[in-house]
């Protein structure tokens, strides 16, 4: 018996049309519309309205047809991708672990070989500090010449240890943050969210609506820096 994870995707038709009639009667709606310049009175109002309803009624027909036929392969990709990420999930656990172990033995061998470099630089100072100490008591006792220039004799420094590598990975430097006191983060770095702005104006819409009727400059008043106004958008039944 196969131990395959099988997923099984809906049929597709091979070919979908928009019929004809659909094409002409959205030409004749296109057509309509161009003909109002503007509402004037009752009579465009109806007829405008009676338009819009069917610019409506017909762009919902569409939609409904490509919701129809691709609402199942929507479907399906969330179930492929539901599943890929179930049978991946442990592998991607144990990267994240893996990647953990080996960044940590990355970063201690780094600092015990900058401490190593660190600690021989200072001592090969030292050893200089401390001929040069030496030759001015020299000069001091006479015993050598004055002008005498002071050329150190120290070991050069040889850097024998090397940061890690593997020939399996790429060892990447990669900078991250994170926020720590969102009141001192410049307003550059904060970004507008709209969905919070938008549930605050749900939860808030009659007092909105009200004052803003009755002070249109009242919508610049309800949120610090944001304008809000009120418009009519008529909608086809």
């Amino acid at each position: 018996m196969s131990n395959d994870l099988i997923i099984k995707l809906p049929k597709f038709a091979e070919q979908v049309s928009i019929s004809a009639e659909w094409i002409t009667q959205r030409d004749i709606l296109v057509k309509n519309a161009n003909e109002i310049v503007a509402v004037k009175n009752q009579t465009d109002l109806d007829f405008a309205s009676e338009i819009l309803r069917g610019i409506t009624k017909a762009s919902n027909t569409l939609e409904k047809m490509r919701k129809d036929l691709t609402d199942p392969f929507m479907d399906a990709q969330k179930t492929i991708k539901r599943k890929s990420d179930e049978a991946r999930d442990i592998l991607e656990v144990k990267k994240s672990e893996l990647q953990r172990k080996i960044a940590g033995y990355v970063e201690a061998e780094r600092k015990r070989i900058d401490a190593e470099k660190k600690a021989a630089e200072e001592k090969q100072q030292a050893e200089i500090a401390a001929q040069l100490a030496e030759q001015e008591e020299l000069k001091e006792a006479g015993l050598i010449a004055e002008e005498k220039p002071f050329v150190p004799e120290v070991t050069p420094i040889i850097e024998v240890a090397q940061a890690p590598k593997s020939y399996a990975i790429r060892l990447q430097d990669v900078i991250e943050w994170k926020a720590i006191d969102d009141n001192i983060i410049p307003g550059a770095f904060k970004t507008l969210d709209d969905r919070k702005v938008n549930a605050w104006i749900k939860e808030n819409k009659e007092r909105l609506l009200k004052g803003i009727k009755e002070n249109v400059e009242a919508g610049k008043i309800f949120i610090p820096g944001i304008e809000i106004t009120v418009t009519i958008k008529p909608i086809g039944r």
